[in-house]
């Protein structure tokens, strides 16, 4: 083993981090974490107690209440039929830039920039009736839809006006 090998084991078996400082390119000073992975360094950026709120302020909102059973259902179903094999290479690369390094090329290359229309604006639907639906014609019956029940009314919490 090279010496940078036996470093790079006593490092990661350490379990230590190093804490340092970066200004990045618009001059900006940033706390940052280093820590070992693998055969290199991984680098965390830390953010200050001003920038980071606590969770309570995204959820302060949502009401107690029980889950409604046909939801859950729905919920996992939906789940269970779009889980599949996950590829991390259809995340990789940035499309935007990919398009836009594209059209700078064009407009280097003296071309007119193909611009691609506006899609037209979706039509609004119910959701929930449209996975019923879909569910009625994937089990091959179709099903009454259930009454509202009392207790699902009874937890329900009046919008915030």
């Amino acid at each position: 083993m090279t010496e940078e090998e036996l470093d790079a084991i006593e490092i990661e078996s350490s379990k230590t981090v190093a804490l340092t400082r970066f200004v990045d390119p618009n001059d900006r000073e940033h706390p940052l974490m280093l820590r070992p992975h693998g055969k290199g360094l991984v680098m965390i950026t830390l953010r200050p107690a001003h920038e980071v709120r606590t969770d309570t302020e995204y959820f302060k909102e949502i009401g107690e209440s029980e889950l409604d059973e046909e939801m859950v259902n729905l919920a996992v179903h939906i789940i269970e039929q779009k889980s599949g094999h996950f590829d991390p290479k259809e995340l990789a690369g940035d499309r935007y830039q990919k398009a836009l390094r594209h059209l700078v090329e064009q407009k280097v290359k003296g071309e007119k920039p193909v611009i691609p229309k506006a899609a037209e604006p979706a039509k609004v639907i119910n959701l929930m009736d449209a996975l019923r639906r879909s569910l009625e014609t994937e089990g091959g019956e179709t099903r009454k839809p259930a009454a509202p029940s009392s207790r699902r009314a009874a937890t329900r919490h009046p919008a915030a006006g």
